[in-house]
This record gives C-alpha cells, structure tokens and sequence, in this order.
C-alpha cells in the first residue's frame, strides 16, 4: 500500500500532505484494500483512523485534517 511505504520518499523532517476526497466506490478499488469507509465488527471504520494507523508508525500529526472544497472541472475554461 502507498501509505505504508512513502515515508521512503521523504527527506528527514519532510512533510507528507495527503489530500483526496475519499470517494470509496468499489468500481474503483476492492473493499479489501479500502483503508476506511466501511463497517467492521458492527462499528463504522473512518478513512482518518486507518490512514492514521498506517502512518504513525513514521509519522507526526502536525495539523488536524480540513475540509477542503472539492471541484470537478467539466471544461478547460
């Protein structure tokens, strides 16, 4: 997975910022590789908690996740 190696890409005291809106549809990626957006064990398992977990192993949080708006170009203008 991405995430469990990209730390291998970053200098030391690199910043890591992941920006995606998370649209988990399986036309697009197996459940299985999914790292958050489903249930598990009767409980609803959050995009930021799996990403969380994979990356705090090499990882610091320096600031909260954001809302950011998402927009879809339809032309070139």
């Amino acid at each position: 997975m991405f995430l469990g190696y990209i730390h291998q890409f970053l200098t030391e005291g690199g910043i890591f910022i992941n920006a995606s809106p998370y649209t988990w549809m399986r036309d697009y990626a197996d459940v299985q590789d999914w790292v958050g957006g489903y249930s598990k064990d009767g409980k609803e398992h959050f995009t930021y908690d799996g990403i969380k977990a994979v990356l705090s192993e090499h990882f610091d949080e320096i600031k909260p996740p954001q809302d950011v708006e998402f927009v879809i170009r339809e032309t070139r203008r």
